[in-house]
C-alpha cells in the first residue's frame, strides 16, 4: 500500500498535508496519534471511502484512482462495530460474503474466521445481548472472512477491558500471521502500538513524522512528541532552567547555543548512594523527595519533587524508596534525548542517546 503526496481537507480545515507512506507486504503497520491528526481519514483514503484532496494512492503496485470500496481487495473494521441488528453474528458475516462462497465451503469459511477472532460461540447470538468485546469480536471475525489483502482495523481494541484488550490483541495478531496480508491499525494508544506493531508510523499535524520498528521509535524519537507517544510512564522532560536548579547535576556537553529540552525514560534512572558525588557520574543525577510510590509488575513507580519539576522513576524491587525519602537518581548520557526547543527536533548528545 503506497500513498504519495496525499493532501486532504474538508471544507477549508487541512487534514492531510503532504503525507508520503509505504507499507510492505505482508506487514503489520500501525498508525499512531492523538485524536485529529488524521489516522481514520488515511484508512478511509486506502479503503476508498472518500477520495483525496490530491495524490495517488496504489494497491499492489496498481493506482486504485476511481475504483470503488467493493472492488478494492480491502476489509476494515470500524472503531463503531458493524454487525446488522437484525441479523446474527453468523448471517452478518454471511452477508459480507454474497457471491463469494455458498454451502459447505461458506459455512467452513465462517467457522474458521469465528474461531480466529474467539467469537464462536457468539456466532447464532443477536447483536443486542452481546456485550462491548464480543461485538468487537463479531465484526472482526466478519473482515477476517473476507480474506482481504490489505486490513484495515480503526481503533479495534478501544473502549475495552484490559483482559478483554489483551485476548483481542493476540487474536489479531494469529490472524494477521495466519493468512497472507497486510495490516494497517490505527491507535492513540503507544502500549499498544508498540505490542502489535512491525513498524509504527506516527502522525502529527497532518503528516507522519516517523516511520520505523518500535524499538527505533522508543529508543530514537525523532521529535519531542514522537517521544511523548511511547512509554508508560510518559517520558520526563526537563527544560533548560531545571537543568540549571541546584537539584541537577548535568553531567553531559550540548551546543550552548541551542535552547534544550532533556528526555529522560523512567526506567533509565538508577539510584544512587546519598553519599556519592555527582560529578564523578557522566549523565544527569536528580535530587529531591519521593512523593509518590506505586508498585506495578514488581517493579517500584516513583514520583520525585526536585523542586523546579518533578520526575516519574521505575526502579527495581530491590532498589524501591519510600514516600517521605529524599532520594538521588542518576540517567547516564547515553540513556539521555536531547530536544530543540525551537523545532521539537531531536539533536544529539556527547553520550550518543
Amino acid at each position: 500500500v503506497e500513498l504519495r503526496e496525499i493532501h486532504q481537507s474538508f471544507g477549508p480545515t487541512p487534514v492531510l498535508s503532504g503525507l508520503n507512506l509505504r507499507v510492505e507486504s505482508g506487514d503489520y503497520v500501525v498508525l499512531l496519534g492523538k485524536s485529529g491528526c488524521g489516522k481514520t481519514t488515511l484508512l478511509r483514503l486506502v479503503a476508498g471511502l472518500t477520495g483525496p484532496t490530491s495524490g495517488k494512492i496504489s494497491i499492489g503496485g496498481q493506482s486504485v484512482e476511481g475504483v470503488p470500496p467493493r472492488h478494492r481487495d480491502v476489509s476494515m473494521v470500524f472503531q463503531d462495530d458493524t454487525l446488522y441488528p437484525h441479523l446474527t453474528v453468523r448471517q452478518s458475516i454471511a452477508f459480507g460474503l454474497r457471491n463469494r462462497d455458498a454451502g459447505p465451503a461458506l459455512a467452513e469459511r465462517i467457522e474458521q474466521a469465528a474461531e480466529l477472532a474467539g467469537a464462536k460461540g457468539l456466532l447464532d447470538r443477536y447483536p443486542e445481548g452481546l456485550s462491548g468485546g464480543e461485538l468487537r469480536r463479531g465484526a472482526i471475525a466478519k473482515s477476517i472472512a473476507r480474506r482481504a489483502a490489505v486490513r484495515l482495523m480503526d481503533e479495534p481494541l478501544s473502549a475495552l477491558d484490559a483482559p478483554v484488550r489483551h485476548a483481542l490483541q493476540d487474536d489479531l495478531l494469529r490472524w494477521h500471521s495466519t493468512f497472507e496480508g497486510t495490516t494497517i491499525h490505527v491507535t492513540h494508544d503507544g502500549q499498544e502500538a508498540m505490542r502489535m506493531a512491525d513498524k509504527i508510523a506516527v502522525l502529527d499535524d497532518g503528516r507522519i513524522i516517523q516511520f520505523t520498528t518500535p524499538v527505533e521509535i522508543y529508543q530514537h524519537p525523532a521529535t519531542r512528541s514522537v517521544a511523548r507517544a511511547v512509554g508508560w510512564p510518559p517520558i520526563n522532560l526537563l527544560s533548560r532552567e531545571t537543568l540549571s536548579d541546584d537539584s541537577v547535576v548535568a553531567n553531559f556537553h550540548w551546543d550552548d547555543d541551542v535552547a534544550v529540552e532533556v528526555g529522560v525514560r523512567a526506567e533509565a534512572f538508577s539510584a544512587l548512594d546519598p553519599s556519592v558525588d555527582p560529578s564523578d557520574w557522566r549523565g544527569l543525577v536528580v535530587s529531591g523527595q519521593v512523593t509518590r510510590v506505586t508498585w506495578i509488575d514488581g517493579r517500584c513507580h516513583v514520583r520525585v519533587d526536585l523542586g523546579a519539576a518533578a520526575i516519574d522513576a521505575v526502579l527495581p524491587r530491590e532498589r524501591a524508596l519510600e514516600t517521605g525519602h529524599s532520594c538521588r537518581l542518576f540517567a547516564a548520557a547515553d540513556q539521555l534525548h536531547l530536544f530543540d526547543v525551537a523545532t521539537q527536533q531531536r539533536i544529539g548528545t556527547d553520550g550518543g542517546g
